[in-house]
């Protein structure tokens, strides 16, 4: 039976460690994305450090192999000395990597980044001929491995992709979509996401238009969104967010399929010369490429209910609805 990672940490010994001595430059066993240590500052200075961070020799000083916010906390307190468990450099990266991430599922539920982390570091030092998923449900995240690997994935991606999913602006599928982009690319709608918020069909919508007018056009999303009038939309200090992600997606729209634009115009045009009233509203099919069309009734009184079923009467009896329909001659 192999040893439980808390198995070990009784033999690890506890020694006070010089600040100065402590490198926490080097990020490689760092899990946690959070930053803010005011609370931990506030607990320390009150009860002192409960848990002992766990730092590894490297050279002639010790990098880090748990505990980031405590030391941050213990610098800011002005505490010269802090008592660490300390690792030898002959220390197994399998355990080192264990204890890194034990310590941090010990504590809370991870987001996705800090999975991401803790998965790549695993994975990293794990025998090949042991399985990633059981590795991982021993530490208390989730042993499904075809997601790990994915969600591993997000460790790589650039910073503003990172950001997005732990704002929750980007789901999982996304930014691994935008990852696989040429990095300009991705990094251009991670922003855009960012700054708009448009749910995830819509990112999906503007992210497949906007990739199939670069292919067609030759050109880089970068390109593209510096072109007017993009550029403008999304600069444009008078519009709101919603007005924003409404006018890049007509416009894109516009762009990709610029003959259909300029049909649905003149079917548009040729409904309001019609005047159904404010009760009847007659909308085609998403893009023509079905043949069912919708008529909507709206009222709020039987007398409003008879207004709109004499249009609809009208409408029926209309020769340039025949006209619309068969998309002849208007």
């Amino acid at each position: 039976m192999k040893p439980s990672v808390a198995d070990p940490i009784a033999f690890i010994p506890l020694q006070e460690v010089g600040c100065e001595r402590i490198d926490t430059t080097d990020s490689t066993f760092r899990i946690t994305t959070a930053d803010g240590i005011d609370e931990l500052c506030l607990s320390i200075r009150t009860l002192g450090l409960l848990t002992p961070p766990i730092l590894q020799a490297a050279g002639g000083a010790y990098r880090v192999v748990s505990g980031f916010r405590r030391i941050a906390a213990c610098r800011r307190l002005g505490r010269a000395e802090i008592p660490a468990r300390l690792l030898g450099p002959e220390a197994s990266p399998l355990l080192t990597a264990r204890l890194a991430i034990a310590d941090n599922t010990g504590q809370r539920a991870l987001n996705l980044i800090e999975q991401a982390r803790a998965i790549r570091l695993l994975a990293a030092v794990l025998p090949a001929d042991d399985a990633l998923g059981q590795a991982l449900g021993s530490l208390g995240l989730s042993s499904n491995s075809a997601l790990a690997q994915k969600i591993g994935l997000l460790a790589g991606l650039p910073a503003v992709i990172q950001e997005g999913v732990l704002a929750e602006t980007l789901s999982l599928a996304m930014a691994l979509e935008l990852g696989g982009m040429p990095a300009e690319d991705g990094v251009l709608l991670a922003h855009l996401f960012g700054e708009l918020k448009p749910s995830l069909n819509k990112q999906r919508e503007i992210t497949t238009l906007a990739t199939e007018i670069a292919l067609r056009d030759g050109i880089d999303l970068v390109t593209l969104f510096s072109s007017h009038p993009l550029a403008g939309i999304r600069s444009a200090p008078e519009m709101d967010r919603n007005r924003k992600i409404r006018e890049i997606r007509i416009l894109l729209h516009q762009k990709r399929y610029p003959e259909l634009s300029r049909f649905e115009g003149r079917v548009a045009e040729a409904l309001r010369q019609l005047k159904l009233g404010p009760g009847l509203s007659v909308t085609p099919p998403r893009h023509f490429e079905a043949p069912t069309w919708t008529v909507t009734l709206a009222f709020d009184s039987t007398a409003a209910l008879r207004d709109a079923h004499c249009a609809l009467a009208r409408l029926i009896d209309d020769p340039a609805l025949e006209r619309i329909l068969k998309k002849t001659d208007f």
